[in-house]
């Protein structure tokens, strides 16, 4: 769907400076959106506005009259109908590089975020036989670390370690990522990282619930229900690889590990 395709035109054609800040209008994005109606762009506004509350930005500073900065273009899109082919291009494209002082706060409000989507995934991964969660989600992160284009001569795919900016050869990133252990990934994530692998996780999550309802998997046997789930989490992670490139984003395996850990905290 998304391959080939550049959104990045789209969204840079209405983009707009109001002294040197970036900012985009609401009634541009509303249209791009498709919002007939009005009631559905307040509805999304609210609910945009709310997640920026929550995340402890000041909602003044990201949301004014008619217009919205990078990051209240981002809280606009994550709260959007997936249903719109615009709106994971429009995450990817805002979620890149907010500004330096925003970071950390964005990062413990999307790692609470990122562990409420992985609960999501784990249950409907289950539901339908999934027995090895570990093995399932490294499908998924390693389709979307690895650039298919970039095998070494041995035939294995590479991925940037960001932090040392050194390659590392394997069959999964779950292994250690310059010193960060299995299982800590996401505390070591910045915002883009967590908003990346969430539509990752999203998007997979939406086609396991298409699995469950579909009647053919009464026929199936387990090693066919957990080899199904596989492939479409591997195709999903891949689908997010040309959502990031549609957009000129920095695509996972660059995006920057931080130095700092950030784990799970009360909102």
């Amino acid at each position: 769907m998304y391959k080939g395709k550049s959104y990045l035109n789209i969204f840079e054609g209405i983009k707009d400076f109001e002294q040197d800040q970036e900012i985009w209008r609401l009634r541009d994005l509303y249209e791009m959106l498709e919002h007939s109606d009005a009631r559905n762009s307040e509805t999304i506004l609210t609910r945009a506005t709310r997640d920026c509350r929550a995340s402890g930005l000041a909602v003044e500073d990201h949301f004014g009259k008619e217009k919205v900065s990078r990051i209240g273009g981002l809280f606009l899109f994550l709260n959007d109908d997936y249903s719109k082919e615009i709106v994971e291009p429009g995450q990817a494209y805002f979620s890149r590089a907010p500004k330096k002082q925003l970071v950390e706060q964005l990062r413990k409000y999307f790692r609470r975020e990122y562990a409420d989507t992985f609960k999501r995934l784990s249950s409907i991964a289950s539901q339908v036989g999934v027995i090895d969660f570990e093995q399932f989600n490294a499908v998924g992160i390693e389709a979307m670390y690895t650039d298919p284009n970039a095998a070494n001569d041995k035939g294995e795919y590479v991925y940037d370690t960001s932090k040392n900016a050194n390659y590392k050869t394997g069959t999964t990133i779950l292994r250690e990522i310059s010193g960060i252990k299995k299982g800590q990934l996401a505390d070591y994530m910045g915002p883009d990282a967590h908003v990346a692998n969430m539509m990752r996780m999203k998007k997979t999550e939406r086609n396991l619930w298409g699995l469950k309802w579909d009647a053919s998997i009464k026929e199936m046997r387990l090693q066919e229900r957990i080899a199904k789930a596989h492939k479409l989490h591997c195709s999903a992670a891949r689908e997010v690889r040309d959502i990031y490139e549609s957009v000129n984003a920095t695509m996972p395996e660059r995006m920057q590990w931080m130095d700092k850990k950030i784990g799970l905290t009360k909102s």
